[in-house]
């Protein structure tokens, strides 16, 4: 489906809405943007989005073309990253559960050389999907959870779970990871009382 589930949007918007205050991301990458769903939470407006989607059909079907600056009709795991060139913000919106674990960590090291922030958001609980028409809509991990989350990704400077979703931020950069702990701290009393 090239949709997703409400939770743990509250948590990106408001992390990236307050690093975007500081940050000003202007180079954002989407990768899996099936109807475009992380571009029209996440209302970076000023900024430049490039949509990387693998299954073709959803370009056509949700004018991507429209609604991103550039589209890339590619599977995320085969793109030379640096000729796509650095961004700001990169978002893996649930697409890490659609490939193998190892697929998955390849990807997202890949990205945090080529952005200063990555954001991923998965099922962080045992949640199937078989493939509709888009064979990548297939489950292929559906059993991440938290701990294997942060197992797998050392570089997560925040994070929040939200039900069966789980929203990460994840960062090389010293001076952007100290900024995430600090708004992670102040985020929390404020979305334990909203989820």
């Amino acid at each position: 489906m090239p949709g997703s589930l409400e939770a743990g949007k509250l948590y990106a918007y408001a992390t990236i809405s307050k690093l975007h205050e500081a940050e000003a991301f202007r180079r954002v990458l989407d990768i899996g943007p099936g109807q475009g769903t992380w571009h029209d939470i996440l209302r970076l407006n000023d900024a430049h989005w490039t949509g990387v989607e693998a299954w073709g059909p959803y370009v056509m079907a949700f004018a991507l073309e429209r609604i991103y600056d550039r589209v890339i009709h590619a599977d995320a795991r085969w793109v030379d990253w640096r000729k796509v060139g650095p961004v700001d913000l990169a978002i893996c919106g649930d697409v890490l559960e659609h490939m193998p674990e190892a697929d998955a960590v390849a990807l997202v090291g890949e990205l945090l050389d080529t952005a200063r922030l990555v954001l991923i958001s998965l099922p962080v609980v045992h949640y199937p999907q078989d493939a509709t028409e888009n064979p990548f809509e297939e489950h292929v991990e559906a059993d991440w959870t938290d701990e294997r989350v942060r197992r797998a990704f050392p570089a997560i400077r925040a994070g929040h779970v939200d039900g069966p979703i789980g929203v990460y931020l994840l960062t090389k950069d010293p001076e952007m990871a100290e900024r995430l702990v600090i708004l992670d701290a102040a985020l929390a009393p404020i979305l334990k009382g909203a989820t």
